[in-house]
Formats: structure tokens, C-alpha cells, sequence
């Protein structure tokens, strides 16, 4: 049980080191580098549950939001406020999970309100 325990949390700090880099992958390839929504399915790299749930929902408010003409403000949706959709309490503590996924939420929100006032559809 202790080795579990321990698990958990070098899994936990693993995933955050690796979110903090696709972080700066997905702004550097343009979302998930492929024309599909999420990550590749061809891709071997890990990527962490909050921050992949996220993105996909900051996208989604992103591009709904400039479609829809209404103001910049990722914080205004629950979504964001909450942090917690999709957590699983197998992912470690609720407080690093909702770190990550307001980083992600963020930073899809950016990229799909850009891309709706660019005139580009959403990827749904």
C-alpha cells in the first residue's frame, strides 16, 4: 500500500513537469499539431487528463464566445471556475488537477476564440 501511495504522487509531479511542456507544445504546433480534435491518436507522448479536458473545453467556450460575439473572459464559465470536470480521484489531489486544467482552459480558449474571429470552424 505504501508503494501505491507513493506511486500516485511521483505520478502526479511527473504529470505536471510534462503538462508545463505541452503547454508550450500545443501553442508551438498550433493546438494538437493535427487537423483532428485532441491529441493525435499516433502520438506516444503522455498527455495529462486535466490538461487535456481543459483545452478541449476552453476551445470549445473559446470558439462559442467569438461565434456568438460575445466578450473575451475564459473566466466567466463555470467550467473554469469549477476546474474539476472530468477528475477522477485516481488522478491525485483535486488542487493540482484544477491548476492544470485552468492553465489548459485558458490557453484553448484563446486559440478557439482566435481561430472563430479568424473565420476558421471549430474542430467538433
Amino acid at each position: 500500500m505504501r508503494n501505491l501511495h507513493w506511486g500516485r504522487w511521483t505520478a502526479l509531479a511527473l504529470a505536471i513537469t510534462l503538462s508545463s511542456g505541452c503547454a508550450a507544445t500545443v501553442g508551438a504546433q498550433g493546438r494538437w499539431g493535427g487537423g483532428g480534435w485532441g491529441p493525435p491518436s499516433h502520438s506516444s507522448r503522455y498527455v495529462d487528463p486535466a490538461f487535456e479536458r481543459g483545452y478541449e473545453d476552453g476551445y470549445r467556450r473559446g470558439h462559442d464566445d467569438a461565434r456568438d460575439r460575445d466578450r473575451y473572459n475564459a473566466r466567466r464559465h463555470r467550467d473554469y471556475r469549477a476546474a474539476d470536470r472530468g477528475y477522477h480521484r485516481s488522478y491525485g489531489p483535486r488542487d493540482a488537477y484544477r491548476q492544470i486544467y485552468r492553465r489548459a482552459f485558458t490557453t484553448g480558449y484563446e486559440e478557439g476564440y482566435r481561430d472563430a474571429v479568424r473565420g476558421r470552424r471549430g474542430r467538433w
